[in-house]
């Protein structure tokens, strides 16, 4: 028994010499904060923050379209996410969403100072595409386009909600576009009236 202690003797600053060297030094620290990335990380957040487009698109969100909102699609809510995205002419950008005829719809969206012709359109959603219907467009001109607006809101007909979507389509100019749609329970809205 007396050798063991000897061996454990010599393993105790072999031991030592290996946990020293796996102490982390300073630079291998976690970044303080989700917006602060390490030396080798890209940080996403702060491209997001100095983005132009990014920028651009608030701007048309808080500014145009909020105030279009405030009178054609007072008292409604978001339905999903703002769309925003730099188009062409014949270019378009879409997003799916449940049309329910137990509510009421405005879409709006507005072009920034490139754009001078946009269009909206709600439409089914087919397998392929050039297949689907248009169930209601915007017939208007100019870089905003607004579907179902102010006591006209969009109300679909029919039984139970489908899945269809609505279109921005920019036919003359180019630049940044933002749309967002809006609904309220048909009861909701019949009462404001």
């Amino acid at each position: 028994m007396p050798a063991l202690p000897a061996r454990l003797a010599l393993l105790l600053p072999v031991a030592a010499l290996a946990f020293a060297g796996c102490k982390k030094d300073e630079a291998s620290k976690a970044p303080a904060s989700a917006t602060e990335a390490a030396d080798d990380e890209p940080n996403y957040a702060a491209m997001i923050e100095e983005d132009e487009v990014t920028q651009e698109a608030t701007a048309l969100a808080e500014g145009p379209l909020a105030e279009r909102a405030a009178t054609d699609a007072a008292g409604r809510g978001y339905v999903g996410d703002m769309l925003a995205s730099e188009l062409s002419p014949g270019q378009e950008v879409d997003q799916e969403f449940s049309l329910d005829p137990a509510r009421c719809y405005t879409l709006i969206a507005v072009g920034d100072d490139g754009v001078d012709e946009l269009h909206s359109a709600i439409t089914t959603i087919a397998p392929v595409r050039g297949g689907e219907t248009t169930i209601v467009e915007d017939t208007s001109s100019g870089p905003v386009t607004v579907i179902g607006g102010g006591e006209s809101c969009y109300r679909p007909e029919g039984d139970g909600s489908k899945r269809v979507r609505f279109v921005l389509r920019v036919t003359a100019g180019a630049g940044l576009v933002v749309g967002q749609l809006y609904a309220s329970d048909v009861a909701s809205d019949a009462g404001s009236e």
